[in-house]
């Protein structure tokens, strides 16, 4: 199963899924965006596991203001999600160099003096960037673009889980992971990383070898893989109104 992985890797490096480091830092220095610290990926390579019931309880968090969604919490599920899918293995490993350089530039922007009032939340980051006309610049990435792409794989997540909470435990992941991706991520990939992605999934494990990293109690994981999925789509469902509302939904 690991050549599978290894090819699907190969495609997804050759269409530019990979993130590269020291690139898209180049970047950002050329451009004037907020600067990454070399070790910001540190904050989502956890050695010990994962906990569901945080991705869990940052995901009701971001909702605690009517309809809207505060960014710290956001951010907050989606660095346990990224020690979630990096227990998934190489399979993964695009979806993870990209979530985790999408945290940072978010984490950048809400750091810096000048701006940080602004990104406390999507509605006043959204307010924010389109009244100032950067609402859909590339480089560097606007607030309101770099949140859409993590809110599609928020879809992902919302889906997957779900669908998972209702399987048994002994059955491997790869035809759930596969379905979950045809319906949200792969929508937005090329042919090549559809095709790649969907045949590095065959190298998924059982979903109890999965879960057996977490740090959760075992009783208490498929109840947490359907809240974690239901409060995922309660919080993609905003966003994807909020977006729509204002015209976004399609930023380059």
């Amino acid at each position: 199963m690991h050549r599978y992985a290894a090819l699907a890797g190969l495609l997804l490096a050759l269409v530019g899924v990979y993130s590269v480091p020291g690139v898209t830092c180049g970047l950002f220095k050329a451009y004037g965006a907020p600067q990454r610290a070399d070790t910001a990926a540190s904050d989502t390579s956890d050695p010990g596991g994962f906990r569901l019931a945080t991705v869990n309880e940052d995901l009701i968090k971001c909702l605690s203001r009517d309809n809207d969604i505060l960014l710290d919490s956001y951010l907050g599920a989606f660095r346990e999600i990224c020690k979630i899918f990096k227990e998934m293995g190489s399979v993964f490993n695009f979806v993870t160099s990209d979530l985790e350089d999408k945290i940072q530039i978010l984490e950048d922007y809400r750091s810096r003096s000048d701006v940080a009032e602004h990104f406390n939340s999507l509605s006043s980051m959204m307010s924010y960037e389109m009244a100032s006309g950067a609402v859909a610049i590339r480089y560097p990435p606007s607030g309101c673009r770099t949140w859409l792409r993590l809110h599609r794989a928020l879809r992902f997540v919302a889906a997957f889980f779900l669908r998972l909470s209702s399987v048994d435990f002994k059955e491997k992941m790869t035809s759930l992971a596969q379905d979950c991706y045809e319906q949200t991520l792969a929508k937005y990939h090329g042919y090549l990383v559809r095709k790649g992605a969907s045949l590095a999934m065959y190298a998924l494990p059982t979903v109890d070898a999965m879960f057996s990293k977490a740090r959760d109690d075992k009783a208490d994981v498929r109840p947490l893989l359907k809240s974690v999925g239901t409060n995922a789509a309660r919080v993609s469902n905003l966003t994807e109104r909020m977006f729509k509302a204002n015209g976004l939904l399609d930023l380059p």
